[in-house]
């Protein structure tokens, strides 16, 4: 953040979304309270990635606990062989930052939104990355992409897409306190992106690493503490 000189404090944060994109800002929570509620008219993503730092700022303001978790966690890693694939990567934040953790490994992010990817390669040309691409299309489609090139990929990362995208739409629940648990494996197993996304894992060692939230499916709200993390391969 500071290299791209963003504020780190959450209050400073807030001051400058509101300071130099109020109505952006105000428009973008009323979105994404809309799609809380399963309002899915409009897409909330055009809306955040209109620009570069509007995008890194709302991912300041409303993701930064999990990116940080999620990036400790792909950090302990080791280093992947034959590249990194990141699925539903939005706006490049986590691609770069993998792709900056592993200088010599290809990393290649992939999303559907045009305006998403746009911002990615701009912080990957920002932050000088040479070890950094970005593909758009839709994730049951992604075998297409890549499978014909003959590319297979030792880490592939889905961080809130699948629940994000409603690749999900059968989950088993249960109750702890008043925290509701998903468990996403049975209902990815059962929709069109686990195929697609598991036949371009490595033959040996492949592993696929999976960030869903728990208490903010489909949508951005802050106070969601609980998130569940899941690997095959």
């Amino acid at each position: 953040m500071n290299a791209l000189g963003l504020p780190q404090q959450e209050k400073q944060i807030e001051k400058r979304l509101q300071r130099e994109f109020g109505k952006q800002w105000a428009e973008f929570l009323a979105e994404a309270e809309r799609r809380c509620n399963d309002d899915m008219t409009h897409d909330v993503y055009a809306l955040k990635n209109q620009n570069l730092t509007f995008s890194l700022l709302v991912n300041a303001a409303e993701r930064r606990e999990l990116h940080a978790l999620a990036f400790s966690l792909l950090d302990s890693t080791s280093e992947p062989s034959t590249g990194v694939l990141d699925v539903g990567c939005e706006n490049g934040f986590l691609t770069c930052l993998m792709a900056l953790r592993w200088p010599n490994v290809q990393v290649i992010g992939f999303d559907k939104s045009k305006p998403a990817v746009e911002c990615g390669r701009e912080l990957a040309s920002k932050l000088k990355l040479q070890n950094v691409t970005f593909h758009i299309g839709e994730i049951d489609k992604i075998a297409q992409s890549f499978s014909g090139r003959g590319r297979s990929f030792d880490l592939i990362t889905t961080i809130t897409v699948l629940h994000d995208g409603g690749f999900l739409p059968s989950r088993e629940k249960s109750q702890r306190g008043n925290s509701e648990i998903f468990t996403p494996l049975a209902g990815l197993q059962t929709s069109a992106a686990f195929p697609a996304i598991a036949s371009l894992l490595g033959h040996s060692g492949g592993r696929w690493f999976s960030w869903n939230a728990a208490l903010a499916q489909r949508c951005f709200r802050r106070g969601a503490k609980l998130w569940i993390l899941w690997a095959l391969g």
